[in-house]
Parts: structure tokens; sequence; C-alpha cells
């Protein structure tokens, strides 16, 4: 299993390449839950400020993949780098 930082956006909102806007949203809620300051979860793993990192992650993650044409160039890079085909 990869560490939280060494996993693309599309892993670390556990999606596929082709997931919709709708499981976009839901997979950040879930994942931001389960991660935010008032999650037990996460509370005996993370400090306060590695869940503060991991939430500012998550929300680039969500905002990239969640506008089309910023998923598009993030694809690319994945495509480029041999994690994703096209």
């Amino acid at each position: 299993m990869k560490l939280f930082l060494d996993q693309n956006y599309y892993e670390m909102l556990d999606l596929k390449p082709d997931a919709s806007p709708f499981e976009i949203r839901h997979a950040y809620k879930k994942m931001y839950q389960l991660n935010g300051e008032d999650s037990l979860a996460s509370y005996s793993f993370f400090s306060p400020g590695e869940r503060k990192q991991i939430l500012l992650i998550l929300e680039r993650a969500f905002h990239t993949l969640i506008q089309e044409d910023t998923r598009a160039q993030y694809d690319r890079t994945l495509i480029e780098a041999g994690v994703l085909r096209e």
C-alpha cells in the first residue's frame, strides 16, 4: 500500500479515473469526514498539523478533479507518467 502522499488524487479519494462529478463529491465528503478535526478515526494516527495537511491535499484533489479542464490536464500528466492509460 502506498503512503498517502505518494498516491495520486484518484487513489487518495478511492476513485476510478472515469468517476462522475457526483462520485467525486461523495468521495471527497467521505474522506473529509474520515480525516477531519472531529474524526475519532484519524485522531490517534495523525497530529493536528498532519490532519490539516491531509485536508488541504484532499481539497486540492477535489478542486482538480471536479473541474473538467483541470481534471483533463491532471489526467494528461498521469498518462505521461505512465500511471493512466488513454
